[in-house]
């Protein structure tokens, strides 16, 4: 064998080794997850940058090192009466409202009293307004939580999960009997009394949401569905279904029987969510899309995560919020547990103060979609579908037009239209031309999946997330120029005045993060150089409101706009522009 062929060899060894490690590193066992990874971004790994590791660095959550949110929650919860489902929109008494959530891990439900105090104390502060909570036969656990979150202003969903797997020897049978048992302990928890009042749970506004969840794959889910529905109006909920309760099937299955429900679906993106080529392939924000069915009712997303081994999941909250704004969703709640896969098992509570991606990208995605810092479309549109279309997010027209308008779905046997929606039949439209980019019709929202990045626009939020490095970048507030190569640079109003006028503006910076052998986790550090149009006289200020004393280093005020350097050596997530 010549030398030149054990070359080969050996190069062609070499070469699959690292793909295949590659492979392995980017792809989870969940087949709904490997759909979302962008060979864009697994052919960019190169652009990313090689950081000496003393640079990375801890950023530990201390009380008043981060901005707290407990002012957006109104006190208690249901203070203004019970949530309603009017159309696609959820309202209390005559205002809309939308859901932050977080989805509480089965295990921390069984905290004690202190802790769940202290649990929902640290939820309100990162602006959470809803939590997600599994029903389990301790029904005195449930009220527990339920009357400490509704004391800081979170309101309750209580899903009740039904399952059934495969290789249960009679599966429907099965399914049946589970379902039985979870209404039993429905009925239970419903039997309690509203502490210090007379009342049933039954009459509690903070308990706004039920969701029913099926598990597993049942052919026969269309007749025990509606079943069930029918059980639940038997044992006395009608009244409070057609007020302010809810189901939300995540099964599909249309729930028009009730008066009063929302529509929930799941996410879980992937890497490289936008360097996807919505001519080519679907992300997951098209799957969200899809999943929305044709019901005329609230669209919340029940459940979406960041997972923990993707490099960019600091990109996924903005990306995210910023789209459910575009499309006026009602609730996002996001599922903690989805960062367990690290070297020691933390409760979801220590995994919100520990990790800097939650920590600050939550708050500031709570800010933009609870405060509508980013605008619902100014256009409709209804996607014209039968009973038979399968994986819809493949339809050009969907994924082209999604991003750019909001986008419902309606039945080709429907001849009534609203005048204001408009109707397309055919799905293989390009929404998008040749434009390598995508830009909502409100100008707000702009993705470019060539070059893998997004800004976001606004009088109130001003964004750029994904690969930055080399690019000078301009916004209607803000010039950006990042030596960091994929980042998120953000600068948001606090005080809900437009950014030019306000007193109290949020920077924020991040970038990759890993978990380091004593399990603390670390941050990339961010260095850019960010131009910023706002009112004089505003200095640079810690999250108590104090002067940072080194801050006229890194500030400088010219021609009406502050020059900010963002610098490796500064190892802070965040800056506030204000006056002391």
């Amino acid at each position: 064998m010549s030398q030149k062929f054990k070359s080969i060899l050996v190069f062609f060894f070499i070469f699959f080794l690292i793909m295949g490690l590659l492979y392995k590193f980017f792809h989870s066992e969940d087949p709904n997850y490997n759909l979302h990874v962008s060979s864009a971004f697994v052919e960019n790994l190169h652009r990313y940058d090689t950081i000496q590791p003393e640079l990375w660095f801890d950023s530990k959550y201390k009380q008043g090192n981060t901005i707290s949110l407990s002012s957006m929650n109104h006190i208690p919860a249901g203070k203004f009466g019970f949530v309603e489902s009017r159309g696609r929109s959820l309202y209390l008494g005559k205002k809309k409202i939308r859901f932050f959530g977080v989805q509480v891990p089965e295990n921390d439900i069984r905290l004690g009293s202190e802790e769940i105090s202290r649990y929902s104390r640290h939820l309100r502060e990162a602006g959470f307004n809803l939590a997600k909570l599994q029903l389990i036969e301790n029904a005195n656990q449930i009220d527990l939580w339920i009357q400490s979150l509704k004391k800081e202003g979170i309101y309750t969903m209580l899903e009740v999960k039904i399952e059934s797997k495969p290789e249960d020897e009679n599966p429907e049978e099965k399914a049946v009997q589970t379902s039985r048992n979870s209404l039993r302990v429905l009925d239970n928890f419903f039997n309690l009394k509203i502490p210090n009042s007379k009342l049933k749970y039954t009459r509690e506004p903070a308990l706004s949401f039920l969701s029913i969840s099926f598990t597993g794959k049942q052919p026969f889910s269309q007749t025990l569905i509606p079943a069930i529905q029918r059980k639940i109006r038997n044992l006395g909920y009608r009244g409070m279904l057609s007020v302010h309760f809810a189901t939300g099937l995540e099964s599909q299955v249309n729930s028009g029987s009730l008066k009063n429900f929302f529509h929930c679906t799941k996410a879980k993106p992937g890497p490289g969510s936008l360097d996807v080529n919505p001519l080519k392939k679907s992300n997951f924000l098209h799957k969200l899309i899809a999943d929305q069915g044709k019901l005329e009712s609230p669209m919340m997303v029940c459940s979406w995560e960041m997972p923990y081994l993707a490099q960019d999941r600091f990109l996924i909250p903005f990306y995210l919020s910023s789209f459910a704004s575009l499309q006026d969703w009602s609730a996002l709640i996001f599922k903690i547990s989805s960062l367990e896969k690290t070297r020691e098992k933390y409760s979801s509570l220590s995994l919100i103060e520990k990790d800097p991606i939650i920590r600050h990208s939550l708050r500031s995605s709570s800010i933009l979609f609870r405060k509508k810092q980013v605008s619902a479309s100014k256009k409709s549109y209804c996607l014209e579908i039968s009973e038979k279309n399968e994986e819809l997010d493949n339809s050009l027209s969907l994924r082209t037009l999604s991003e750019k308008s909001r986008l419902n779905f309606c039945s080709s046997s429907v001849s009534k239209q609203n005048s204001n929606v408009f109707r397309i039949r055919d799905l293989n439209l390009n929404f998008t031309g040749s434009d390598p980019f995508i830009l909502s019709d409100t100008g707000e929202i702009y993705r470019n999946w060539k070059e893998g990045y997004l800004s976001v626009n606004t009088p109130y939020l001003q964004l750029f997330e994904g690969w930055l490095k080399n690019k000078i970048l301009k916004l209607n507030h803000i010039s950006l120029e990042s030596k960091t190569s994929r980042a998120l640079i953000l600068v948001q109003s606090l005080d809900n005045h437009r950014i030019k006028e306000s007193s109290k503006i949020l920077i924020l910076s991040l970038a990759r993060s890993a978990l380091e052998e004593e399990n603390e986790i670390l941050s990339e550090p961010v260095q850019a150089e960010l131009k910023l149009e706002a009112r004089e006289g505003l200095k640079l200020l810690d999250a108590n409101g104090k002067e940072i004393l080194e801050s006229s280093k890194f500030l400088k005020y010219e021609e009406g706009r502050y020059r900010i350097s963002i610098k490796r050596t500064q190892k802070k997530h965040f800056l506030i522009l204000g006056k002391p």
